[in-house]
């Protein structure tokens, strides 16, 4: 667990950076057009977002070892789906920086994320502590959040989200409709719920983790 533990915890520090570079992007982007500077800013966050989350993947077995000192535990089926999410995150983020997909995709298996995480916390019980899973969960129904935003804005706002390769956002005219500020509140909520926290408790779970290695220090 101690390998797992330092990937987890290498997992939160990169997600940390990777807002860093989403709220630079964000706080310095002045029109609906993207200048060079702040396209690379989102491209580098979306870069340590894949990180983050290739990150993540050996912490889905470590949960299912840690779920085994209490019955029932953590199924195989539930760990698949958390590796699927994981990875499916990564690989659509990845297919966004290269335009083939909208770069906003990944948002989907992200909320699928989420309710994997809220689920695995509530697995949990009695191998992690109670205010951590209580994080854990709040993380996840941030995530969940965020995740129902994208099939939001593609059905209702911007149906070119939806199209192979990616349409630029340049093409896009902004809708300034109720609906889409409905939308973009709750990606707000979400992010401030779950994308702001998930690097601070994977931080603490790998830490968690390396101290069942070491639990005098």
């Amino acid at each position: 667990m101690r390998k797992t533990g330092w990937l987890t915890a290498s997992s939160g520090v990169m997600g940390l950076v990777a807002i860093v570079f989403l709220m630079t992007a964000v706080t310095t982007r002045t029109s609906w057009s993207l200048s060079s500077r702040v396209n690379l800013l989102f491209r580098a966050h979306d870069i340590g977002v894949v990180l983050q989350f290739l990150l993540l993947l050996p912490l889905a077995c470590g949960l299912q070892k840690l779920s085994r000192r209490n019955r029932p535990g953590i199924s195989n089926d539930a760990i698949a789906w958390g590796i699927g999410a994981i990875s499916l995150v990564a690989l659509l983020l990845m297919l966004g920086i290269a335009k083939v997909v909208n770069d906003m995709f990944y948002m989907l298996p992200q909320g699928a994320f989420g309710v994997w995480l809220i689920l695995i916390n509530v697995r949990l019980s009695g191998s992690l502590p109670r205010w951590l899973r209580i994080f854990g969960m709040i993380v996840g129904f941030g995530l969940l959040l965020v995740g129902i935003v994208f099939p939001g804005l593609a059905i209702f706002v911007y149906p070119n989200m939806w199209k192979i390769p990616a349409v630029p956002v340049d093409n896009e005219t902004f809708q300034n409709t109720a609906i889409n500020r409905v939308l973009h509140l709750i990606l707000a909520i979400g992010s401030l719920l779950g994308v702001a926290t998930l690097p601070v408790w994977t931080l603490l779970m790998g830490l968690k983790l390396l101290r069942r290695e070491h639990p005098d220090s």
